[in-house]
């Protein structure tokens, strides 16, 4: 594996006849497509592809991307459920209290006494908010419940409610792997 990476979207499908492509947002700042003139494309298939951009415009809550060298449908149809992905350098900053999903997944995950119940695998995004997914719960990632993200040593500490997580991730503890500073 090369240089980290962002991913900034999805290729959804095809957008008209002339091999446009509709990208679902996952950044907060969808005005960052504007910018660019190259990104990667990671296919569900595991290849990829560096590709220029043409042209960027936004419709309806998304992004439509013209590629050089996609100028018909078919072409464009390659790309569906591609990951539009750009160097971890080119991320935007975040402001407190904000993180990058991709940081957030593989931190331990401890209640607020200090006993860890697991480590965060996903992180599903709705538009109410976001999801960490730890074994077989899911987390709301709201200040009321997530209370301290320590990037520093990859912890997330939580005060959830009763009855949020399953009595068996409280008497058990799952390990975390390939995560630094990790138990």
């Amino acid at each position: 594996m090369g240089m980290a990476e962002t991913v900034i979207g999805v290729v959804v499908r095809p957008f008209g006849i002339r091999g446009e492509l509709k990208v679902k947002v996952l950044t907060d700042v969808p005005e960052r497509f504007e910018s660019l003139a190259v990104a990667t494309l990671a296919r569900p298939d595991g290849s990829r592809e560096e590709i220029a951009i043409a042209g960027v415009r936004h419709h309806q809550g998304h992004v439509l991307l013209r590629l050089r060298g996609v100028d018909s449908v078919e072409t464009a149809e390659t790309l569906r459920g591609a990951e539009v992905r750009v160097p971890a350098t080119d991320r935007q900053p975040t402001d407190a209290n904000t993180y990058y999903t991709m940081d957030l997944v593989g931190m331990r995950v401890r209640l607020a006494d200090g006993s860890e119940i697991g480590c965060v695998s996903e992180v599903l995004r709705y538009p109410a908010q976001d999801l960490l997914v730890v074994g077989e719960a899911l987390i709301p990632a709201v200040r009321a419940i997530v209370t301290d993200v320590d990037t520093k040593n990859a912890v997330i500490t939580i005060d959830p409610p009763d009855g949020l997580l399953p009595e068996s991730m409280l008497q058990t503890i799952s390990p975390c792997a390939g995560r630094d500073g990790g138990a």
